[in-house]
């Protein structure tokens, strides 16, 4: 909490300008009713800044300054923690320093070695490494842990979930706490000897020693500390089966939902704001340390290189720093991960790692959500241009640069949290969340300044029932007062169109008055040209006729039907003429047979129209390239007479209607593209109007795609008549 981070600060610098001549007690005695994780935090920094002057801080002192200390486990376990340090001259207690701290305290043994187990988490890094190379690689399943009364290890380690510098996870099986209906499940982290400076070892004690304190539903608790019987420290944690977000989400593949990115980082904001509270600071957060449940909800991990705020890394990089060696070695990288990681945190600056090191990573795990780049950069050189401090970076990235869709506020929010001064930024994880709450319910971010525009259009949004009820209401009174002179009107206008109906009518029946004699005319005329053999020179002219005439013959099927007729014995004549002079696959017969085939289809004899089809394909195939647009139409005529031949025998629903009716509509797109291409989208929408049927709101995207191209082409509903060429 900030007041216990004033706190301690205050306490470290009396004590600084007393020369240690300050008494805990009246420190103390000057602020009543400290809560024991202050008083936690108070003791830790009483016991450090003691231990840097070469001063000794003992049990026995925070048990006569703190009456009630027993009764205060979280300050006990710190004032125990101080103890052991100072007693070992170093950050490792030994056996025979926690052995006698418990003989001048029996009462307090319990509390003792539970604390020198975590005081011990990590040795020296000769040790370490020697102990490494002595140890076999673990096979699981095994057993782990501390004995049981009935003689069993806690645990049973089942398989491993990860590894890395700082340990290997295992998935086990907590047999304390399981039962025959339902396992226990834990993770434990065995901690890593190999290739580990005393800066990383510290660290990690502070993890386990800070982490359980932190009880918050985002937060991945520590259940569980010790040493096992291989002589290893470990770690155990809550398991959390969902995985890691760097594993559920791939935004670089599939953006992820805006409103699902502000939930998660909201939530890992809250948890945030719970170890800010605690005096920690991560310096690690990035997806891969961020896990989820089964039901989504985020839970931040992995505290392995978390500092106490207002500390630098110098103060961890030491190998063993004593009462007569108290000077830190300087730390040689930046703690973290480059990719999400502050400009201040990447240049080690005094002072950098603050919670605002930790809201810019939030933002940076926000702007990965929201666009699948990282924040920083993709390689170690571009984080370096990136965070220089004269020419990198000087405004935050904008995820709307990157994906436009992306909302303005949120964009806002998260360039704030990401911006490159940390005074800039939000000062505490708490902010960013509940700017992200607000920006979930879809209300004004304030700083932002919205214009009345803005916040009008939030708020319609928050209460669309609201805004349409009073909506209603404003067009109620609207229209009732222009209910009577509406009125007024629609007589005027109805007098006005029942005389335009007259006329149209007029105008229709002398339409199709002339339609009928030219009909005739042209029925009488094929006929004729059929007798003669000149049907050749009657195709242009019907072709002009049925431009002109088409909608009205569709009221007179005893003339529409003699010259569909007429014109199939015409075009069948001209086939074989043309076979007789250039063979089959001539040209002129190839074309008219085509020409046929789309006829037949128009016809509905689509039975008659597929063979005839798939030769041509047959034929075509054989002389023109691959791809070429007319093997496409031809592709669709079959599709067309295929599917048209299911819907007859009452196979709509089967799998080759579905296979072809995607097929048809990927056609459609691409007749849109080539030359003459109306004439094949035609029969292509009059057969998936049939194919549809009834049913055609069972699949509204196909159905909306289909009736909005027939539409365009005057193709209606289940049509069965047929249509002029």
């Amino acid at each position: 909490m900030p007041d216990a981070i004033a706190l301690a600060e205050t306490l470290r610098r009396e004590i600084r300008r007393t020369d240690g001549a300050l008494r805990f007690a009246d420190f103390l005695a000057e602020r009543p009713g400290i809560d024991d994780e202050t008083l936690a935090e108070l003791i830790e920094a009483d016991g450090r800044a003691r231990l840097a002057m070469g001063a000794a801080a003992t049990l026995n002192d925070y048990l006569r300054d703190i009456p009630d200390l027993p009764d205060r486990p979280d300050a006990l376990d710190a004032a125990i923690d101080v103890a052991l340090r100072a007693r070992a001259g170093a950050s490792k207690a030994p056996p025979e320093v926690v052995a006698a701290l418990i003989r001048e305290h029996p009462d307090l043994e319990p509390e003792i070695r539970d604390a020198a187990a975590i005081n011990n988490a990590f040795w020296s890094t000769r040790t370490m490494r020697d102990r490494v190379v002595r140890h076999e690689r673990r096979e699981v399943p095994c057993d782990f842990g501390a004995a049981m009364p009935d003689g069993r290890l806690r645990y049973e380690l089942r398989r491993s979930l990860g590894a890395g510098a700082f340990g290997e996870v295992f998935l086990a099986l907590d047999r304390q706490l399981s039962d025959a209906q339902s396992e226990a499940l834990v993770a434990i982290k065995v901690l890593a000897t190999r290739d580990r400076s005393l800066a990383a070892r510290r660290r990690l004690v502070e993890e386990a020693i800070k982490a359980r304190r932190i009880d918050h539903p985002n937060i991945v608790r520590v259940l569980d500390r010790g040493v096992s019987d291989r002589d290893e420290d470990y770690l155990v944690h809550e398991f959390v089966e969902g995985g890691a977000l760097a594993e559920r989400f791939d935004p670089r593949r599939e953006p992820v939902d805006p409103h699902v990115a502000a939930r998660i980082v909201r939530d890992i904001a809250r948890g945030m704001q719970t170890v800010h509270n605690a005096s920690l600071i991560h310096c690690d957060l990035k997806p891969g340390n961020i896990l989820l449940t089964k039901d989504g909800d985020p839970k931040v991990g992995d505290f392995g290189v978390a500092i106490r705020s207002g500390e630098s890394p110098d103060e961890f990089a030491d190998d063993d720093r004593s009462p007569g060696n108290a000077a830190p070695k300087p730390a040689a990288h930046p703690l973290g991960n480059l990719a999400f990681m502050s400009p201040e945190q990447h240049r080690m600056e005094d002072g950098a790692l603050t919670a605002q090191s930790d809201i810019y990573a939030l933002g940076g795990i926000l702007y990965w959500l929201l666009t699948g780049a990282l924040p920083n950069g993709e390689s170690p050189d571009e984080v370096a241009r990136t965070h220089d401090p004269a020419l990198g970076r000087r405004e935050a990235p904008s995820p709307r640069a990157l994906r436009p869709a992306v909302d303005r506020d949120l964009d806002a929010l998260c360039r704030r949290a990401l911006a490159p001064d940390p005074a800039d930024r939000y000062t505490a994880a708490a902010m960013l969340a509940d700017d992200l709450d607000a920006w979930l319910r879809r209300e004004p971010i304030r700083w932002t300044r919205p214009t009345p525009l803005r916040v009008g259009s939030l708020w319609l949004r928050r209460q669309p029932v609201l805004a349409a009820i009073i909506a209603g209401a404003m067009i109620a009174v609207t229209v009732g007062a222009a209910v009577a002179w509406r009125s007024a009107a629609l007589a005027r206008q109805r007098e006005v169109e029942a005389r335009i109906a007259e006329v149209k009518l007029e105008e229709e029946v002398h339409w199709r008055t002339q339609t009928a004699l030219v009909t005739r005319a042209m029925s009488a005329q094929m006929r004729r040209a059929l007798r003669s053999g000149l049907m050749t020179e009657m195709f242009p002219a019907l072709w002009v006729f049925e431009w002109m005439f088409g909608p009205q013959l569709l009221d007179m099927p005893e003339h529409i039907e003699e010259i569909w007729q007429t014109r199939e014995v015409g075009v069948r004549q001209m086939i074989a003429d043309y076979t007789a002079l250039g063979g089959e696959d001539s040209l002129n017969v190839l074309l008219w047979r085509t020409g046929l085939a789309h006829w037949l289809n128009l016809e509905g004899r689509h039975q008659e129209a597929e063979p005839l089809i798939a030769d041509l394909q047959r034929r075509w195939g054989a002389i023109l390239q691959p791809g070429d647009p007319w093997l496409g139409a031809l592709d669709a005529m079959a599709a067309v007479a295929a599917v048209n031949r299911l819907t007859d025998a009452g196979a709509g629903d089967s799998v080759e209607a579905r296979y072809l009716e995607r097929q048809l509509l990927a056609w459609a797109d691409i007749s849109e593209r080539v030359v003459d291409g109306a004439h094949t989208r035609y029969l292509i929408f009059r057969s998936l109007a049939r194919l549809y049927g009834p049913g055609v709101l069972d699949r509204p995207e196909a159905a909306q795609r289909m009736l909005e191209a027939a539409a365009e082409l005057g193709v209606s509903d289940a049509t069965s008549q047929r249509a002029p060429g």
